[in-house]
């Protein structure tokens, strides 16, 4: 038995069998040739070409006025051709309504901010955009990796000469959240970066801290364990700026500096990726940290 296969990445689409005939020998060039020639045409032709998988994306939230939320939904679709799923079982949105005004039509490539889901401000639910294409179902991840430019509250402002200037942002947690990396930024006058996380409570924890920042060096912080937080938790950032001659990475000791994108302006920001948790699995983590604890009471990640 001859077997033809035509395929690329997930299922066969042409698969033809050439048997061996009772008592007959198919040997001839002209047979060959045909198998051949069919082959080659399932390879050229456009419905024998193999159909590849689109996955769905969470991109993000917008916050609105009045506390509510547009959920912002794309997709990649590895097809070099636009591709059709029409609403109902291979493109729906769980919890109903099924048809969340989700595309139908789904460009080739990354696409960005397809469509948005309203929600209002006290939303706690699970939105889940499931699309079926090409043999396979791909739906939204249970975590979805989130990033916040944790910046400082208000106009950077460095005077001439000043060696500590410092500068404070914050970000209140919405929902439960487990924090995964840290990433100072700032550029030749920052000295020194710290986070801490305040708690509901008011207590206040030291999360990570950055004593001798140097901007030739833009280090991530992934934790061994990562740090969760109820909701309700602020994430507080302070950051240090010498403008001083004895900051040698200083072009200008002489020179105001205020904010701004060029190397010569200054930032301060925290880079800091997190997901957010479910009740069930908050709580999940602080008994896995409280195991951690009594096994290696001095193991602390900062």
């Amino acid at each position: 038995m001859l077997e033809i296969r035509v395929f690329t990445e997930h299922k066969f689409v042409c698969r033809t069998h050439v048997r061996h005939l009772d008592g007959l020998e198919r040997r001839s060039c002209a047979g060959l040739a045909a198998i051949l020639a069919f082959a080659f045409f399932c390879s050229a032709h456009p419905a024998a070409q193999f159909e590849k998988t689109i996955s769905t994306t969470f991109d993000g939230w917008r916050q609105l006025p009045d506390g509510s939320y547009d959920l912002v939904f794309g997709y990649m679709n590895r097809n070099t051709s636009e591709v059709e799923v029409q609403l109902g079982p291979a493109n729906t949105v769980e919890p109903a309504p099924a048809d969340r005004a989700q595309p139908t039509t789904f460009l080739p490539g990354r696409q960005r901010d397809a469509f948005r889901i309203h929600v209002p401000k006290n939303f706690n639910a699970k939105l889940v955009w499931t699309v079926s294409y090409a043999g396979t179902i791909d739906s939204q991840p249970k975590y979805v990796l989130m990033n916040k430019l944790l910046s400082a509250n208000g106009y950077i402002d460095i005077p001439a000469g000043a060696a500590n200037v410092r500068n404070d942002g914050y970000f209140m947690l919405p929902k439960p959240t487990k924090l995964m990396l840290f990433q100072p930024h700032m550029h030749w006058r920052g000295k020194s970066m710290q986070l801490e996380a305040i708690y509901p409570d008011g207590r206040v924890e030291l999360i990570s801290s950055v004593p001798h920042f140097d901007s030739n060096w833009q280090i991530t912080y992934a934790y061994k364990y990562p740090p969760v937080f109820p909701a309700g938790t602020m994430l507080h950032q302070t950051s240090v700026h010498d403008n001083s001659a004895a900051n040698k990475n200083n072009p200008d000791p002489g020179n105001w500096v205020g904010g701004g994108e060029r190397t010569v302006d200054e930032m301060s920001i925290a880079h800091i990726d997190f997901i957010y948790l479910t009740d069930e699995d908050y709580q999940a983590e602080l008994r896995a940290k409280e195991l951690r604890t009594r096994a290696r009471p001095s193991d602390q990640q900062q």
